[in-house]
């Protein structure tokens, strides 16, 4: 009942997030649509209808979401962490002739089902899910309102500028450190109500991009989730060789170049056969956290999963 998900130019049938290629990392410059958030206007200026009744004489609820990577995923992850009490039935997703949505049909599903499945979806709609190669990979918010460049900065933006820090500073204050430690909070409240990340047994820190720094506002999160919710941190599992540019700070196109042969995987059996979701606090265009990945799974980790705190507007800034 719970197949795994496959989808073309993810390794064949292997299931995704199995597999990132270096082709693959390149892509992510010109995907689309590379992110999306359940309860945002569509093109229909309403919110997306995951939830579908029947149609005609069918019974079977239909449960579409507007892209594969992530969302289906992440359906997956919530229908397993709830199989013992009530396992829910359904088709692989398939995808509509002409786009890219992509949907299943729910099986003899019971009212109390539907009306699980449906808070899960009014909760997950209000995060911000992201087209990547890892297997889920989902923001708590925009920079800006709605992900409109021309809007305020949300809330999380707020909360993430002041526990970041910036230039050569490398001593948080009482501030940076309260701000953090809410970004963590929040982190952790939404791996425990999402679901999402059920079968994730252990976190990681993106690398520094300064090795000589001490304090990393990714690291302080993944210090409070595992220690919160009982997970093993493998941050230590993985080294910045040199120092490198800012992702912010670098062209979108010389990101991967900029990345390549200054991390590695300081100890492969640490990593091997875990499910790892990577932390940041940023995600831009995603070349990082996917990068990372690539090297997680070539080292013989079993799944990688991301959560940011924040994802900007663009997805090439």
């Amino acid at each position: 009942m719970f197949g795994a998900f496959t989808i073309g130019g993810f390794g064949g049938n292997k299931e995704h997030g199995a597999e990132i290629t270096t082709e693959q990392l390149k892509e992510l410059l010109t995907m689309e649509p590379r992110r999306h958030r359940l309860s945002d206007p569509t093109w229909h200026n309403l919110p997306w209808n995951a939830l579908r009744a029947p149609i005609e004489d069918a019974t079977d609820w239909i449960l579409s979401f507007p892209f594969f990577e992530t969302f289906c995923p992440a359906f997956d992850e919530f229908c397993l962490s709830r199989a013992e009490a009530s396992p829910i039935e359904k088709l692989p997703f398939e995808r509509n002739d002409g786009t890219r949505v992509r949907y299943t049909y729910l099986k003899k599903t019971s009212d109390g089902q539907l009306n699980d499945i449906g808070e899960w979806l009014s909760f997950i709609g209000r995060f911000v899910g992201i087209r990547d190669f890892l297997r889920v990979s989902f923001a708590l918010d925009y920079t800006c309102e709605g992900g409109n460049p021309g809007m305020g900065t949300t809330g999380t933006g707020r909360l993430r500028q002041t526990a970041k820090l910036y230039g050569a500073s490398d001593s948080p204050s009482t501030e940076t450190l309260a701000a953090a430690s809410r970004l963590a909070e929040e982190c952790i409240k939404f791996m425990q109500l999402s679901r999402a990340y059920y079968q994730v047994n252990s976190v990681m820190a993106i690398p520094r991009s300064d090795p000589t720094k001490t304090y990393s506002l990714p690291e302080f999160i993944v210090d409070r989730t595992a220690k919160d919710l009982g997970l093993e941190d493998l941050s230590g599992c993985i080294k910045t060789t040199k120092a490198r540019r800012e992702m912010k700070d670098t062209p979108a196109n010389e990101r991967l170049q900029e990345l390549d042969g200054t991390t590695i995987i300081s100890n492969l059996a640490a990593v091997k056969g875990k499910r790892i979701l990577i932390i940041d606090d940023l995600y831009q265009s995603g070349t990082t956290m996917n990068y990372v990945g690539k090297l997680l799974l070539d080292s013989g980790a079993s799944r990688v999963y991301g959560l940011a705190c924040e994802k900007t507007c663009s997805n090439q800034d």
